[in-house]
């Protein structure tokens, strides 16, 4: 799960990144072609999964941790019973 969280969150950063990266700098991506715009959005979305599949697979390792204790704490409290 935590690897199509990751591409949803650099999709929606990489949009966001260029669309106000092309309003502040349109006159120079239009003087030097395209090719420079298309870069730094690869970059962007690169970084973005990246940085997300990271934090977010250490957030999933942690929520899983905390399910199992919580879970070992159950079958004990039924096995009392």
């Amino acid at each position: 799960m935590p690897v199509v969280n990751a591409l949803v969150v650099g999709f929606t950063v990489t949009v966001i990144n260029g669309i106000l990266n092309y309003r502040q700098y349109s006159d120079k991506y239009i003087a030097d072609g395209m090719g420079l715009f298309f870069a730094v959005l690869a970059i962007t979305f690169i970084s973005a999964i990246g940085i997300c599949f990271i934090l977010l697979f250490i957030i999933n390792y942690f929520n899983k941790r905390k399910q199992d204790k919580i879970q070992k704490q159950l079958d004990a409290d039924e096995q009392e019973d």
